[in-house]
């Protein structure tokens, strides 16, 4: 920073344990996500006042919004439907992850390691609970198997569940044809916020989000659970003879399985992120307190610098956040070309950037060119990549079904 303009001119990080400096002829762009945005800002002195001070770093600008703001969709993963035909394919590890599988898989792109990730399909619906028609509330993660599919072995610790609360529930149909639909809440009610743990960065931040801090979430996700059921129960489930795994959770078994209160009481217990983190560095006027950024994602208070991720979003979109966060990053790169269009670098004294954020123009002079110092460790893993790109096309190729005597 320079004190005196509050103009970002460059990073400095590690790699490889070697301290590094990299200086900007123009802007700086902070593309660290939902978490990592608002904790690198808060180590360079843009945060809460009150917060920064508690871990003596230099304030460059109190905005308190920093960190707050933090959205998620709320996905429930404790629905389990068993089903008697496997003629749709089996959903069982080991009959999955085998070396015919794979084979199928590289040379003829079918069988189940084709399926992205497991979700074969995805719906948006509407609860009776919305009252805002001009989005869904609700999503359906149509998913091949559950958590008894490999025996307990990875995914339930994927979702850090013990292993004795498996066993309780899941231990009866280890290995058994399943199939689930993960319901979500898609504009939950509920914000959490990012907070630092150290001034050390390599040290992870603090997340805090309560799920259900709003009883309008409950009940929405409650609607989403029913629904799920009812899906279950048409005549194209029913052909493969799905049924509801009814084994209850333990500490919810006193009330009656399916009834509206044991579904409220496993909310507690498969409740869980979407890893959908966002609106950290929230977008919005300068009238807004809680605002990070302007609508050119240039931080507030300071100039030079902006924000271009998911943490910008003021509200969570109604869907994933992998297309949204894409067309942020596109709609940057045009604010940005044309913010620089006029740019000339043989004349830096007439280079201007006029920042939303401040009201003044500052300069863009910089202390020097972009450049790293004393970095040639990309020249091996680059010649490696190369070699081993080349190696898996020769292997392909001489193992392609046009390249074999069949």
């Amino acid at each position: 920073w320079n004190p005196k303009t509050k103009r970002a001119h460059g990073v400095e990080f590690q790699k490889n344990g070697v301290k590094r400096i990299v200086l900007a002829k123009k802007e700086v762009i902070l593309s660290a996500g939902a978490i990592g945005s608002p904790q690198i800002l808060m180590l360079s002195g843009i945060g809460p006042e009150e917060h920064l001070r508690e871990f003596d770093i230099n304030v460059v600008s109190n905005l308190k919004g920093v960190g707050q703001n933090l959205n998620d969709h709320h996905s429930f993963f404790g629905i389990t439907f068993l089903m008697n035909r496997t003629n749709t394919g089996s959903t069982i590890e080991k009959k999955v992850l085998n070396i015919d599988q794979f084979l199928k898989w590289l040379k003829l792109g079918r069988g189940p390691l084709s399926a992205p990730g497991g979700v074969t399909g995805i719906g948006y619906v509407n609860t009776k609970n919305n009252t805002d028609k001009s989005y869904p509330d609700t999503e359906y993660l149509f998913t091949i198997g559950s958590f008894n599919s490999d025996a307990g072995r990875i995914l339930r610790k994927s979702m850090n569940i013990r292993k004795d609360v498996y066993d309780s529930i899941y231990g009866n149909i280890n290995n058994r044809e399943s199939w689930s639909i993960i319901p979500v809440v898609l504009r939950p009610k509920t914000r959490g916020s990012i907070k630092l743990k150290s001034k050390n960065p390599f040290k992870y931040p603090k997340l805090y989000y309560d799920f259900f801090q709003y009883e309008e979430d409950a009940d929405v996700m409650l609607e989403a659970i029913k629904n799920v059921i009812k899906i279950s129960e048409t005549e194209a489930f029913q052909s493969i003879g799905s049924q509801i795994h009814k084994t209850p959770i333990r500490d919810c078994a006193h009330f009656e399985f399916g009834c509206d209160d044991y579904w409220r009481c496993a909310m507690k217990y498969f409740t869980s992120s979407l890893y959908h983190q966002s609106g950290t560095c929230k977008m919005g006027p300068q009238s807004d307190p809680d605002a990070v950024v302007n609508d050119q994602l240039q931080v507030y208070g300071v100039t030079n610098l902006r924000v271009v991720d998911a943490s910008i979003f003021p509200i969570v979109p109604s869907a994933h956040l992998y297309a949204p966060t894409v067309m942020v990053g596109e709609k940057a790169s045009d604010m940005i070309k044309e913010t620089w269009k006029n740019y000339n670098e043989n004349e830096p004294h007439k280079n201007t950037l006029r920042s939303r954020s401040s009201g003044h123009v500052p300069s863009l002079h910089s202390e020097g060119p972009g450049f790293i110092r004393n970095d040639h460790s990309w020249v091996f893993p680059y010649i490696w990549c190369l070699l081993s790109h080349f190696c898996l096309v020769f292997s392909f190729v001489l193992s392609s079904p046009e390249s074999s005597p069949d």
